[in-house]
């Protein structure tokens, strides 16, 4: 813990409503309130950097699910060897 009151982490007095604003007011209406200021606190994406990041997303989806055929695929062809089963008879067949 702090080793004196300077150590503190002190929260302005404009932000933190004191015990009796606490009580006096619904709990709902006090978490929208502190909702809409952590939203106004928001830094969002610009038109471009959300069109570059949905890029990225979109592609990183098909690399993995690309690996994730092939690499099923491979264990199918692979289990089907050992337990000799003959490949393709998976649920969608």
């Amino acid at each position: 813990m702090a080793a004196n009151n300077e150590d503190a982490v002190k929260i302005p007095e404009t932000e933190a409503p004191s015990k009796t604003e606490k009580s006096a007011v619904n709990p709902i209406i006090l978490f929208l309130r502190d909702v809409k200021k952590e939203l106004e606190r928001t830094v969002w994406p610009t038109r471009d950097e959300l069109i570059k990041f949905t890029v990225v997303v979109m592609l990183t989806i098909v690399i993995v699910a690309v690996y994730l055929y092939i690499s099923d695929q491979i264990a199918g062809a692979i289990t089907g060897k050992v337990f000799g089963v003959a490949s393709g008879s998976g649920a969608l067949k």
